[in-house]
């Protein structure tokens, strides 16, 4: 249940009695506050909010709140327990530093990438050759070329990460052979992921294009995802829960 309860943990009696139990009081949650930022509007992230807290009926464990880029510049950050960054034209300098906090802090953002991102502004201003958040620079929205032998999947995954294990792990899951990916943002060709240690690409396209990169910063973690949060560049979640899943991981 929700609230504060007294833990205790004991070691077998030994002539030194005094240390040998220990008492703490541990806070459980109802949930975890988790924040996305988003620049269009609240209907841009409807897919992704609904996937994290779909209703008060629901219990993920995750309590959902939408704002836009300006909310960054005065708001308790280290609060929420992920930070999820969609439809971002640009950030200013207030904002970036707060981010660039939350995640040496030990904070986790997640970016989505779409109509909206700035290539120049990603580059530039968190990206910056390597030394911000962004994993990598990004060059511009490229489309994915149909297989039309339709023997190669769209996309290929870390399965052993722990946000592709569980739902994309198994060797009899057919979710992700599911997922087609229309449009994508493309990274700068001179780019080489293998030249940053804290760097790891994590899904592919077809075409060898990055899809979802992860960088490690400081204390935290970063994930950039090439596409949109919902199913507008791709066709994941629509058809199969594994977007739900891979959320919520």
């Amino acid at each position: 249940e929700a609230g504060n309860h007294v833990v205790s943990a004991r070691i077998a009696d030994d002539p030194l009695s005094l240390d040998n139990q220990r008492w703490a009081v541990v806070d459980v949650a109802d949930a975890v506050p988790v924040l996305i930022i988003d620049d269009g509007g609240e209907d841009e992230s409807l897919f992704l909010r609904l996937a994290l807290a779909p209703s008060p009926e629901v219990t993920t464990g995750a309590q959902v709140q939408v704002e836009r880029s300006v909310f960054l510049r005065d708001a308790v950050l280290d609060r929420y327990h992920a930070i999820f960054l969609m439809n971002i034209a640009s950030l200013d300098q207030i904002e970036i530093e707060r981010l660039e906090q939350y995640v040496r802090d030990g904070g986790g953002v997640v970016f989505f990438a779409g109509p909206q991102t700035d290539r120049g502004s990603v580059n530039a201003q968190l990206y910056r050759e390597g030394e911000g958040l962004f994993p990598m620079p990004l060059q511009s929205p490229a489309t994915l070329l149909a297989d039309r032998s339709e023997k190669v999947p769209a996309v290929t995954v870390d399965a052993e990460h722990p946000i592709f294990a569980r739902i994309f792990g198994g060797p009899l899951n057919s979710w992700l052979q599911a997922i087609d990916v229309a449009r994508y943002y493309a990274v700068d060709p001179t780019w080489d992921a293998s030249q940053d240690p804290a760097v790891s690409v994590l899904a592919t396209l077809r075409n060898g294009a990055p899809w979802v990169v992860e960088k490690k910063w400081v204390r935290g973690n970063v994930l950039a995802i090439l596409s949109t949060a919902a199913p507008r560049w791709h066709n994941w979640g629509l058809a199969d829960p594994s977007f739900v899943l891979w959320a919520l991981d």
